[in-house]
């Protein structure tokens, strides 16, 4: 998580969660030996709107997508893999108002959007 976090400005990031839309439901929270568990099937967004944005999605097939601001340049993508370190470029996004975002399986998956030209 250092990788991802360490160039970002990322106490600029806040939470923003109502950019995001997805068919399924977020889980609930469980509790397993007096420990709270979180849910199988989630999705958050940490954001600096209009400038950079975290996506973070676990046990879904859907897609997620995110509402961008359209007065701002497409955003060039990044695709994070938390448990290997891998990281992906996934170019410029097409639209500027929304970024859609297929989970390559239903694992742990973060997308790091920042604006072209940042």
């Amino acid at each position: 998580m250092r990788r991802v976090f360490l160039p970002l400005p990322w106490w600029k990031l806040e939470p923003h969660d109502e950019l995001l839309t997805c068919e399924t439901p977020r889980g609930k929270e469980g509790k397993e030996f007096n420990h709270v568990v979180p849910p199988a099937a989630t999705y958050w967004c940490l954001a600096e709107p209009g400038k950079q944005y975290v996506v973070y999605v676990r046990g879904l097939t859907a897609s997620v997508g995110l509402t961008l601001d359209a007065k701002f340049a497409p955003p060039v993508a990044t695709l994070f893999n938390p448990r290997t370190g891998e990281r992906k470029d996934l170019g410029a996004i097409s639209g500027r108002d929304r970024f859609e975002f297929q989970p390559p399986d239903n694992q742990d998956w973060l997308v790091l959007l920042s604006m072209s030209g940042k």
